[in-house]
Order: structure tokens, then C-alpha cells, then sequence
């Protein structure tokens, strides 16, 4: 059964918060705390919340979205991902009815713009299809997970960045690049490990590095942490770290990865 949505579509999904009964998936690129606070409240205690949303930088910088409702859900236990070129709309509700639709999670996309979707439901096969297709993209390896050291570096980040007047623009890949006047002062909202493998990632020229490229300064790591024998895997949890934050990118299996910022 297909049932078109289109906006003002509030009353109607906050219904089908209300009404899911096991579990609800969110995926929207743009997420705003007000209506995390009222999803929140709408929806069952006992009923379990997953959240995909973008990682871009300029989603925060923009006020697309707002780096405290992510701290809502994280602060709240409940599993937040992100991913940076991420631009679907879709809400599953248990497995049962699945909403594919333009809005994203925000007061614009449910209430003020001219929004468009289908509700899909008494259709098990196609909801199913659905979430498999939304199992694989959240647990890629392009797709990270916020925790509450990532919300902590975000809400260090993003006034930073503002301070600092980025200007962002798409470049052929059609990723968001930062520009920045000077990117070495985005350290400032790193300390130990994170400050200097940040530095390490001005000193690689290219663009596009792979982790052999990162890894070339681990001799440099060791004798800064030596008792740290593990130094590989530490640069490389903080390379997710900083995906998380939007300032790289994971570009393919082969151990590459992009920065977006300049």
C-alpha cells in the first residue's frame, strides 16, 4: 500500500513515531534539536531510535544542522551514524512502514517547504528492501559513528570554524571542500594525539593520501608516545575520528582516503 506524503507532513509522521512499536530509523542528512526534542517525546519509551545523518562541517557552520541534537541522541544512549556524502531521506518504523520522502529532519522539511514522499506499508518485501539497503550504507565502511568524544571535538570545531570565515565549495566529485585562510589553525580544537596527527595531515600535500601515506610518520609517533606500541592502530582510529567530524573522507577499500578542507 503507497500513501503519498506531502508537507505540512508533522502531524502525520509524529504519528507514525507514536505508533512504531520496536524500532525507528532515521535517515536525514539535515537534523535540528527541535524536532530530535519532539521525536523524543512522541515517541514510545521502550522504543529503540537510530539516527544516519551527515557529517559535512557546513551543515554546522550553515545551521542545517545542529551539533546539539546530535549530542541529544548520543547523551541519550541511542546510536547516531554519519556519513558525508549522504543525501537520502528515508524512516523505517519497525520493519512494518517505511517513509521515503524528501524532508529532511527539520521543522523546514516537515512543516514550511514543499516536500514530497510516499508511506510504504502492508508491502513486508519492498520495507524490507529498504532496510537492507539502509543496513548496508550504515554499516560501510564510509559510515562512522558519533560518540560523545566526537560531539565534544564538534562543539570545539565548529566555532573555530566559523571564527576562521570558511567558504566551502563542490568540487569535482561533488564533495564539499573547506577553504580555510589557514587550515593549521583548526588544530586548536585538538589535543594530544588528535592536535599532532591533525598536523600530520597538513604536512601531506595531496588531496587524496592513502594510509601508507599516514603511515610514513609513524616513526615520528613512536618516539613522541614510545610507550605506545600500538602506534598504527592509533593513527588510524584517529583518521576515523576525524570522518567523523567531516574533515575527511574514506574514498575506497584500498586504504584511501580525501580531505575536505584546504
Amino acid at each position: 500500500m503507497l500513501e503519498t506524503i506531502e508537507t505540512p507532513c508533522s502531524d502525520r509522521f509524529m504519528d507514525l513515531v507514536h505508533s512504531a512499536n520496536d524500532r525507528i530509523i532515521m535517515c536525514s542528512p539535515f537534523i535540528k534539536n527541535d524536532v530530535v526534542e519532539k521525536v523524543l517525546s512522541t515517541k514510545q519509551t521502550f522504543c529503540e531510535l537510530e539516527v544516519l545523518t551527515a557529517s559535512n562541517t557546513s551543515n554546522y557552520i550553515r545551521r542545517s544542522s545542529d551539533v546539539s541534537a546530535i549530542k541529544l541522541l548520543v547523551e541519550r544512549n541511542f546510536v547516531v551514524r554519519n556519513r558525508p556524502n549522504l543525501h537520502a531521506k528515508i524512516y523505517i518504523f519497525y520493519k512494518e512502514k517505511a517513509l521515503v520522502t524528501s524532508s529532511n529532519l527539520t521543522n523546514g522539511g516537515l512543516s514550511r517547504n514543499f516536500e514530497y514522499g510516499l508511506l510504504i506499508s502492508q508491502d513486508e518485501d519492498t520495507v524490507k528492501k529498504i532496510y537492507k539497503d539502509y543496513f548496508d550504507i550504515a554499516h560501510s565502511d564510509e559510515t562512522g559513528t558519533y560518540d560523545k568524544n566526537s560531539i565534544k571535538d564538534l562543539e570545539k570545531l565548529v566555532p573555530i570554524l566559523e571564527k576562521s570565515h570558511v567558504d566551502y565549495h563542490d568540487d569535482k566529485d561533488d564533495d564539499e571542500i573547506a577553504h580555510i585562510e589557514d587550515a593549521s589553525t583548526i588544530v586548536e580544537a585538538f589535543t594530544g594525539w588528535k592536535a599532532n596527527m591533525f598536523k600530520t595531515l597538513c604536512q601531506i600535500k595531496a588531496e587524496e593520501f592513502s594510509l601508507a601515506d599516514v603511515y610514513s610518520f609513524a616513526p615520528y609517533f613512536e618516539k613522541l608516545y614510545p610507550d605506545n606500541h600500538t602506534v598504527r592502530d592509533s593513527m588510524r582510529r584517529n583518521l576515523e575520528e576525524f570522518r567523523n567530524l567531516g574533515l575527511i573522507r574514506f574514498v575506497d577499500n584500498a586504504g584511501r582516503y580525501k580531505k575536505l578542507f584546504h
